[in-house]
């Protein structure tokens, strides 16, 4: 499991600590996990499919698609038809992942945010 944790890192393009932290573990935590030297825990990966909606099948035994496939399917050709970057497309699955409240506090915090920086201060 510890190469296809690497793998998923990879295909997210994020960091060990970045990825770490993600998914509540230390950049150290990680890296052992990914060399070998340390077993993930069950809790730990559950917390990755869940904040990266990964298949836990391919996770844990290397069968069928890395990701759960409706959302990968969507992000999919949303990437391709608007030529998504790996970080803007993170940026898009995790918004719409959250849930309603919490996008409507996200918007709310861009439109603040823009109303304040064409304030004539």
């Amino acid at each position: 499991m510890n190469k296809r944790i690497r793998e998923l890192r990879k295909s997210l393009d994020m960091t060990q600590t970045d990825f770490a932290q993600a998914i509540g573990l230390t950049q150290n935590t990680i890296t052992l996990i990914e060399t070998g030297k340390r077993n993930i825990s069950d809790f730990s990966v559950r917390n990755i499919c869940r904040e990266f909606h990964v298949n836990e099948e391919w996770l844990r035994f290397g069968t069928g698609e890395m990701f759960e496939t409706s959302l990968q399917s969507e992000l999919d050709a949303l990437t391709r038809r608007y030529n998504l970057s790996p970080g803007s497309r993170i940026l898009v699955e995790k918004f719409v992942t959250l849930k309603p409240a919490q996008q409507d506090a996200v918007l709310k915090f861009i439109r603040d945010t823009a109303a304040s920086l064409t304030d004539d201060r």
